[in-house]
């Protein structure tokens, strides 16, 4: 069964083929790849997209650059990020900016 994904760089719905290494996909509009290892930093309205586009999960760290948890957080939830994409898609929400 096809999945959609939407792209972390321009937010375009990205159908993957079923049987097919998302891993390796790429953005048909943009042309970057869909998944870095890297959490998504996202606005608003990419977090929305993200969650109401995309077939695969969302897991969204809300920080703010002057907390300090937050900060020491960071390195674990970039790492997880290289574990679970692309099955799970990581996010980080800046809650002082949105």
């Amino acid at each position: 069964m096809a999945r959609h994904v939407v792209c972390h760089n321009c937010a375009a719905v990205n159908r993957l083929a079923a049987g097919r290494t998302a891993a390796a996909a790429k953005c048909g509009t943009c042309g970057q790849a869909l998944f870095n290892g890297q959490p998504v930093d996202a606005d608003a309205e990419i977090l929305r997209r993200q969650i109401s586009r995309s077939d695969i999960p969302v897991l969204i760290d809300v920080w703010a650059p002057w907390c300090g948890p937050c900060r020491m957080m960071a390195p674990a939830y970039a790492e997880a990020a290289k574990i679970l994409e692309p099955e799970v898609r990581l996010a980080k929400l800046n809650s002082q900016e949105n």
